[in-house]
């Protein structure tokens, strides 16, 4: 088997199996949409925002932060929990007179 295929390997053979590499990569490149342009957005009438044909300036520093707002109102009170375990007794307390 490895005899026949160095037998077919020539200059010719290697430069074709290179252009149908090469060839395969720029489909799935463009079907992935690698470009910078896509389709027909730059023919007439078809602008992306964003891009040198946008009207707007470049955005400057962004600006101090504003005052907290006023506290909003208390929330209705929330269910009651389960009961928890019995704690360990108390020390006695001091002999009163």
């Amino acid at each position: 088997m490895l005899s026949f295929l160095r037998r077919q390997m020539s200059v010719t053979n290697l430069m074709v199996v290179a252009a149908l590499i090469f060839a395969m990569a720029g489909g799935a490149y463009a079907a992935s949409g690698g470009g910078k342009h896509h389709g027909n957005a730059h023919k007439a009438g078809h602008k992306h925002k964003g891009h040198h044909n946008s009207k707007a300036g470049k955005r400057g520093p962004r600006g101090p932060e504003g005052k907290q707002g006023p506290e909003g109102k208390q929330g209705p009170e929330g269910k009651q929990g389960p009961a928890g375990t019995a704690g360990a007794a108390g020390l006695p307390g001091a002999k009163g007179e």
